[in-house]
């Protein structure tokens, strides 16, 4: 990959640190995914990871900071096909069969079927399987499957 690439990634990187630093205390500590802060998920990955596990089996996942941010076209695009071609942990393509999924900011369709579009990112949730949280963003014929 070259290096304009990597510098990329780099600044997403740096903008997510960014959005941690501009926390207040109730932010950073209030339980969000798997019922754990972001203090705890940002200190100790592979508990966070274990929790979180546990916790996609039941419903109710708690929502996001709520913070936009963007990531490069190209990036955005790598991670929707890394994501969509491999099965374990978040089998998207099994979840998602029978349905074409669209992103309206980037170049980028995959499956057959009803239709679910969103950005870039939306579509990263939706195949991470953070549904309820991609929901409110989807459109198309496909989203009401999601729901049922």
């Amino acid at each position: 990959m070259s290096e304009e690439y990597w510098f990329a990634v780099r600044g997403v990187r740096l903008g997510i640190a960014q959005q941690l630093e501009s926390l207040d205390a109730h932010e950073w500590d209030a339980p969000r995914c798997a019922r754990a802060g972001v203090s705890v998920t940002w200190q100790d990955p592979r508990r966070a990871q274990r929790a979180l596990r546990r916790h996609r089996a039941q419903p109710g996942h708690r929502p996001s900071l709520g913070r936009e941010f963007s990531v490069p076209a190209e990036l955005a695009r790598d991670a929707l096909d890394r994501v969509w071609g491999m099965g374990w942990p978040f089998k998207a393509r099994r979840r998602l069969a029978g349905h074409a999924l669209t992103a309206n900011d980037v170049e980028w369709t995959v499956g057959t079927g009803p239709e679910i579009r969103g950005s870039a990112l939306t579509l990263l949730l939706l195949l991470t399987g953070r549904t309820s949280t991609a929901f409110p963003s989807l459109t198309g014929s496909g989203v009401e499957d999601l729901s049922a």
